[in-house]
């Protein structure tokens, strides 16, 4: 059987080996105990093809190792750092991701690379060398993630280094030693033992790994999808990013890289930090061997035959010096080892090439020489193969070295020895078909010459290595064109999928539909409150035909104190989600600008009201920044820099992909979707009422059980402990300066702060999270006293009266309890003491 097929049938063999494991879950967990040994004797059989290769061979570093395990091992978590901080990616997804491209290479790497016919020798050395940086990469990795230093137990990976990579490197060392004398046909046999024993072996590791994915699929098939697709996902973005990172050393360098990029060793790196992502990292180490295990047939079947076509003119001059050698039907014809072909300068006669290869199939001619190679004194033609082209098709010739016959088509006119081509010359490059697994028989003298002469001749061929590191630069540049073209193209679709699914957010012209339904005395269902409330405020006053009495300006704590609840004046709730100061002044304008400032307003000191630009984490409050830049221009202060306010979340935002998936499949499946209405309750929808306040649907009105309030309480509790609230300078700045403007206005002003939910306040008693409501308590009382300013409500519930169930988490009251906080407004302004609770 000829090498091709029998990789193409050990191929076939993994891949059906993942279908049955996946197929019958009882064989998955009947091999689970062998998960370990059978890892073990797939890097043992893995390295036994390497026996017949020389002292120089193996020695020798690969030009791609060290670049590749440095890409690998440092860029590539960087870049998936950075674009998963950048672009909001769930965590866990971030956490599973960084888990893979911090691994080392997976241990079965060079079974997978030989059963694609690439650089095994790459594969061994990279396995080797990233998985020696693994330990640091994850450190300095899951630090960045985490915020702090982790701390790696290496005990368990030192363990697994010495049994699965030093204990095999010995084992083959010894094998090399005791195989050192065989005869070619014997060491065919070693060959073929290490492919399939390495692949024999990889199918019970396969059976004993995907023992977690089978009991996964039996309980939650979807997780399983979801782990799989991530995996499938990653590994094709790590492909794509390395082959354009390696691009120069040429496309079956490139091509190695990709798959030793992309199948790494998360089995590894599990033992490592398998603490810091929970039982469920188990399902995605296994979720992640399945593309691994079928992608040699999917090779096989794109690229043929278990070979891979490298032109000359992708290779640089290092590479093809390296890497040159017989191509697959040579071999199949002279089986032998990889040689080094480094000891006889004169080989007996030119050999071209491969008889059959992709490069004849895609009509190709099978090698082009670009200077005169001398030749030895035998019976076949002396002369030289100038250009060996199409239009010089002359004849055949049959090269018999040894024992071993190797058909040559050179079909070439012979040029004269008098017409030879000038030493230096830009004629085409070589084409070779490499396989250090298949090269002809170490004994063979005359193609070990040939070899060697034909690396001399190209490393010292200005001409040809001109042309190979112009051709190279050409497809590299390609390439790269074609990767940002379609980054940014998937970029603009992402962006504009985010605005097309989460209209509420990103539609001005939707945001203006719901002012003119709530100018017109219409409600407005939403799927939830997660939408641009400042545009819609500034649409809603826009349209307004009369100034309202009463006023808030404050945060979410307001969203159902409905407009019955101020007695004895019309009553707009002007509440955004999250405030911030400069919210505070951005509301301001927006009603000084169409004029409407109401004769009262109540002015919401929350405890984060004072946070410091640079210490926010949201993106909400940056559409009203536009408004707040417009009343500090217009009473004549200094607002914040623009590019301190630039809406970078905002972008990041939009191209989110997590927040993509969720609208859409939202938009998809949804019932009845937002429209303006005349109803108040909806089953699926929230609702958006005239006068600023919500209603929730009835899925939100079952989720908020005092079970699910009490556990919020105490988690937001638990965050808050030792966080005392933020108080930014400029922040009182801006504010002192705004409580003047209002007072010279003619405004009347009330401070309030929202009260806490019981359950919560006991929980951060004696905390410095306690100590930062003070101070924000000291300076709402010192400008109440400055200004002449009234207060109702305090931080403490027992200053309002709410109870605990009256909440729905933390510190969002009902509007029974905002009934009572409106209670104390109106006593003060001689309105009464009962408000209409609704």
């Amino acid at each position: 059987m000829r090498v091709e097929d029998e990789k193409t049938l050990a191929a076939l063999v993994l891949a059906l080996g993942v279908v049955l494991a996946l197929a019958f879950p009882p064989v998955t967990w009947f091999f689970e105990e062998l998960l370990l040994p059978s890892l073990f004797f797939v890097m043992v059989f893995s390295l036994l093809p390497f026996a017949r290769f020389s002292t120089t061979e193996l020695t020798r570093l690969h030009p791609v190792t060290l670049p590749l395990v440095v890409w690998q091992q440092f860029l590539l978590p960087a870049i998936v750092l950075g674009c998963g901080l950048a672009f909001d990616v769930d965590r866990e997804i971030l956490y599973f991701v960084l888990v893979t491209v911090t691994s080392g290479s997976l241990f079965a790497s060079p079974t997978l690379v030989q059963l694609m016919g690439l650089e095994q020798r790459l594969a061994v050395q990279t396995v080797i060398f990233s998985t020696l940086a693994a330990p640091l990469s994850i450190f300095v990795s899951f630090s960045v993630l985490h915020d702090e230093n982790i701390s790696l137990d290496l005990a368990p990976f030192a363990e697994r280094l010495l049994i699965f990579l030093f204990v095999p490197i010995m084992i083959f060392l010894l094998a090399r030693l005791f195989t050192k004398n065989w005869s070619p046909s014997r060491k065919n046999i070693v060959d073929r033992l290490g492919r399939w024993g390495s692949v024999f072996s990889l199918v019970i590791f396969c059976f004993a790994l995907e023992s977690e994915v089978t009991r996964a699929m039996q309980e939650r098939p979807f997780l399983v999808f979801n782990y799989l697709m991530i995996a499938v996902g990653v590994a094709v973005g790590v492909a794509v990013l390395t082959r354009l990172a390696m691009a120069r050393f040429g496309v079956r360098a490139a091509m190695t890289a990709c798959v030793l990029a992309s199948f790494r060793n998360i089995g590894l790196t599990f033992g490592l930090v398998g603490h810091l992502g929970g039982s469920d990292l188990a399902v995605y180490v296994g979720a992640c061997q399945i593309p691994m295990f079928l992608s040699p047939l999917l090779f096989d079947f794109f690229f043929g035959s278990a070979k891979f076509r490298q032109s000359a003119s992708h290779k640089t001059a290092e590479e093809a010096q390296i890497d040159m050698s017989y191509g697959e039907e040579s071999a199949d014809a002279a089986p032998g080892g990889a040689a080094d072909f480094t000891n006889n300068p004169h080989p007996t006669a030119p050999v071209p090439g491969a008889s059959r290869g992709i490069a004849q199939w895609l009509g190709l001619p099978s090698i082009n020489y670009s200077r005169t190679l001398p030749t030895g004194s035998t019976n076949h033609v002396d002369r030289v193969y100038a250009s060996l082209s199409e239009p010089a098709i002359k004849h055949e010739e049959q090269l018999v070295v040894g024992n071993n016959v190797m058909v040559v088509q050179a079909q070439a006119e012979v040029v004269a020895a008098e017409q030879a081509v000038p030493n230096e010359t830009a004629a085409p490059v070589v084409e070779v078909t490499p396989s250090y697994e298949t090269t002809p028989d170490a004994n063979d003298e005359g193609a070990r010459g040939l070899m060697a002469q034909l690396r001399n001749e190209l490393e010292e061929t200005p001409g040809a290595k001109a042309a190979a590191l112009s051709s190279g630069a050409r497809s590299a540049g390609l390439y790269l064109s074609m990767v940002i073209a379609c980054v940014i193209v998937g970029m603009a679709a992402v962006w504009h999928a985010n605005k097309f699914f989460a209209p509420m957010l990103f539609d001005q012209q939707l945001i203006e539909k719901v002012a003119e339904a709530h100018v017109a005395g219409k409600n407005f269902g939403v799927f939830d409150l997660n939408i641009n409330i400042r545009d819609l405020r500034e649409a809603t006053v826009a349209r307004m035909t009369e100034t309202p009495d009463v006023a808030v300006l404050g945060a979410s704590h307001w969203q159902e104190a409905h407009v019955e609840l101020v007695k004895g004046a019309t009553f707009f709730n002007s509440h955004i989600h999250r405030d911030y100061y400069e919210d505070l002044l951005a509301m301001t304008e927006i009603f000084v600008r169409h004029d409407r400032l109401p004769k009262e307003l109540i002015v919401t000191i929350r405890d984060n009201v004072l946070t410091p630009v640079s210490e926010r984490t949201d993106f909400l409050w940056l559409p009203g920044i536009k408004y707040y830049e417009a009343f500090a221009e217009r009473i004549g202060m200094e607002a914040h820099p623009s590019w301190l306010t630039a809406p970078y979340q905002t972008w990041r935002e939009l191209m989110s992909i997590p927040l993509l998936a969720e609208n859409a499949y939202r938009q998809i499946t949804a019932p009845i979707r937002p429209h303006a209405t005349e109803g108040r309750d909806f089953e699926t929808l929230d609702t958006l009422l005239p006068g600023g306040s919500i209603l929730w649907s009835g899925e939100h009105k079952r989720l908020f059980d005092q079970t699910r309030a009490r556990k919020e309480a105490l988690d937001f509790a638990a965050q808050k402990f030792n966080s005392p609230p933020p108080i930014d300078p400029k922040g009182i700045e801006h504010l002192e300066t705004l409580f003047q403007y209002l007072k010279d206005k003619g405004v009347k002003m009330t401070f309030a702060h929202p009260q806490f939910n019981p359950i919560f306040w006991d929980a951060v008693q004696g905390s410095p999270y306690i100590e930062g409501l003070k101070k924000i308590e000291n300076l709402t009382k010192g400008w109440a006293e400055k200004y002449g300013v009234g207060m109702i409500g305090g931080f403490a519930p027992e200053s309002v009266g709410c109870r605990a169930d009256q909440y729905i988490d933390a510190e969002h009251g009902n509007p029974d309890c905002l009934g009572l906080l409106l209670q104390q407004y109106n006593v003060l302004h001689g309105r009464g003491d009962a408000p209409v609770v609704r």
